[in-house]
């Protein structure tokens, strides 16, 4: 019999083994400047966070809430401490009540605290103007 590969091609040598050939295609884009209005414009198959809250990550989710609640003026519920580093929950009840299951599927303020813990936020415990308030290392 006569050996053919020395004269076959590399792709057809990887084919008779049963190896497959792969290609990638990277088309990446750096997000991290980019704001969340920005995002949902780029990706216009994407719904608002607040349609599939049980699609995103309990950080995610914070961050969109928090972001939303600043520039909708509900500051007086829960805001960012002056700092910028934290933010505190004022009013617990109308956070409750209206936030928690706008944003999550959970609906007490015991979950909340709880994933607030899991994903290793800190309450702030020290007397003083961010005593409550919640903050990540």
């Amino acid at each position: 019999a006569i050996d053919d590969s020395s004269t076959m091609p590399p792709s057809a040598k990887r084919r008779k083994r049963g190896k497959p050939e792969f290609k990638i295609v990277h088309n990446y884009h750096d997000h991290a400047t980019s704001s969340f209005d920005d995002f949902m414009e780029s990706h216009p198959g994407h719904k608002p966070a607040r349609e599939f809250k049980d699609h995103m990550s309990f950080p995610r989710a914070l961050h969109v809430m928090l972001d939303f609640v600043s520039k909708s003026g509900q500051t007086d519920i829960v805001s960012w401490s002056s700092h910028g580093r934290a933010f505190i929950i004022h009013k617990p009840d109308q956070f409750t009540k209206l936030l928690i299951p706008k944003y999550y599927q959970m609906k007490n303020y015991a979950s909340f605290l709880r994933q607030l813990n899991i994903y290793g936020f800190k309450c702030l415990s020290k007397d003083g103007p961010d005593k409550g308030a919640h903050y990540h290392e």
